[in-house]
């Protein structure tokens, strides 16, 4: 007899009792935090029709979808982002500022699990139709307070700029490949990369001295510095400004806050201000987010807006790791 029919399946997430009360305890604060900044959380249906992330470039491939047909032949699949479904609700919606929360589970397929779930349990806001500096400063107030809420330590927030890196690939004239050497952090890739690019003369010394150092351009209030040493195109040096404005504004409200200006966009629809939080024990984001000021256009209104999203799998069994620790 085949026993895999009796276990669970390698994509399925399993939550066992005490995790569960951990997860409903640290979903409650978020709560509290998001009905005292005036969020009202919406349910989101499970199905959407496939076309909708073909006509929206998301950056989730259509092959990490599940998909099914529905009664009338139709390609439907499970719900993979809350970003985009919100952002068709505000559009439609009369009100000019929309303040969103959700809870609720995407599916995204694998390609290679190593310990990751295709169903992942998430938490999370998305703040519609606010102008890109009170509307980043509000989010990033929302996240200092959950953090504050859930107590958990040794979290490092890191603000990036969807902005910046695109108006440098703009510049240096990029295909792709700029994406993939910041993903990977490669240097080597990238001394080959500048090499090429000032032999082709698109770009000139300042330039490749500047993208040399992006990779290691981490950190707190000294790499705005380093990096104004080096440019001086417009665009970016707005970015940059955004970003160094709210860094100052929230460095002391957050245990560890920092810039990383060799961020990369997550999601294809971001366009200004990229936030992501990591925890020592945790092997990738627990919190991202970030500004999306052209998303609701596909659906006809035009509208800024940001978000956040939470992994409640992550940080519950996080969580739990440092009750046992205590």
């Amino acid at each position: 007899m085949e026993n895999y029919k009796f276990v669970l399946p390698e994509e399925a997430q399993e939550a066992l009792k005490g995790h569960v009360r951990t997860l409903r305890t640290i979903e409650t604060k978020l709560r509290t935090v998001f009905d005292d900044q005036r969020y009202d959380e919406v349910m989101i249906p499970t199905f959407e029709y496939t076309d909708l992330y073909r006509e929206i470039s998301t950056g989730i491939e259509v092959e990490r979808l599940f998909q099914f047909f529905n009664k009338d032949g139709k390609a439907i699949s499970l719900r993979a982002d809350f970003t985009y479904p919100l952002a068709r609700y505000h559009a439609y919606a009369t009100q000019a500022v929309g303040r969103y929360c959700y809870f609720g589970k995407v599916y995204r397929k694998q390609l290679s699990h190593k310990g990751r779930q295709s169903e992942i349990y998430q938490a999370g806001i998305e703040l519609m139709g606010l102008d890109e500096k009170t509307g980043d400063q509000e989010c990033l107030t929302v996240l200092s307070q959950s953090l504050k809420t859930i107590l958990l330590s040794n979290v490092q927030t890191e603000l990036g700029s969807a902005a910046f890196f695109r108006r440098l690939e703009s510049l240096i004239k990029d295909d792709g490949q700029l994406k993939m050497i910041l993903d990977y952090r490669d240097m080597s890739a990238m001394d080959l990369f500048v090499k090429e690019k000032v032999k082709d003369q698109i770009i000139d010394q300042k330039m490749a001295d500047f993208l040399n150092q992006l990779i290691t351009l981490n950190g707190k209030q000294e790499i705005f510095i380093q990096a104004k040493t080096y440019l001086e195109d417009e665009t970016l040096l707005k970015a940059l400004n955004h970003l160094e404005m709210l860094y100052l504004a929230f460095k002391d409200k957050f245990e560890d806050l920092t810039v990383d200006l060799a961020m990369v966009p997550k999601f294809n629809y971001y366009t200004g201000l990229m936030i992501k939080a990591y925890h020592l024990e945790a092997p990738e984001a627990i919190i991202s987010g970030g500004r999306y000021d052209q998303l609701l256009q596909v659906f006809g209104r035009d509208s800024q807006a940001i978000g956040l999203s939470f992994n409640l799998d992550m940080l519950s069994e996080l969580a739990d790791k440092e009750k046992q620790n205590d």
